[in-house]
């Protein structure tokens, strides 16, 4: 199964960076509009943009850190940069709060960690994968993102 560097480029690095500075563009404007409001409009300001601020940055921190623990990386790797191995499926986890991934088009799926002797490996989709499977893969060594594998056997 092949999966998509531009992809895994956009959907797990552009787009939560993109959230990050969004963020940081809300709380500087909201630094500067604090500094420039009157004294009589500081409370009403700090309700109406601390409250947005809060769900805001309580999302960034539960959704962002998930993907981007193996994404950063792929600002320094580029898809020809990917090795092959031979590994035995130990374990397999979903990716908490992972972006949601296409392929094919039409399939949305979800991000898995692959565990395989004590090494971890960011799969787009553990889909058609279980425990004990042995598979050759293709991946980036720095951030361990899958973008192929095939059965032993094929």
């Amino acid at each position: 199964m092949d999966f998509d560097y531009n992809v895994y480029f956009r959907a797990g690095l552009i787009v939560p960076l993109s959230m990050l500075l969004f963020a940081l563009a809300l709380v500087i404007a909201g630094v500067i509009s604090f500094v420039k409001a009157k004294k009589r409009t500081v409370t009403a300001f700090l309700a109406k943009v601390g409250m947005f601020s809060v769900v805001f940055i309580v999302f960034l921190i539960v959704t962002v850190p998930s993907s981007l623990k193996y994404t950063v990386h792929l600002l320094s790797e580029k898809e020809d940069d990917a090795i092959y191995a031979e590994i035995t499926v130990t374990s397999i986890t979903s990716v908490r709060n992972s972006p949601r991934y296409s392929i094919k088009g039409d399939d949305i799926v979800r991000a898995a960690i692959i565990e395989s002797n004590s090494e971890s490996y960011y799969f787009m989709t553990s889909k058609e994968l279980a425990a004990g499977d042995t598979i050759v893969i293709r991946y980036l060594p720095e951030s361990h993102i899958v973008l192929s594998w095939t059965a032993e056997d094929d």
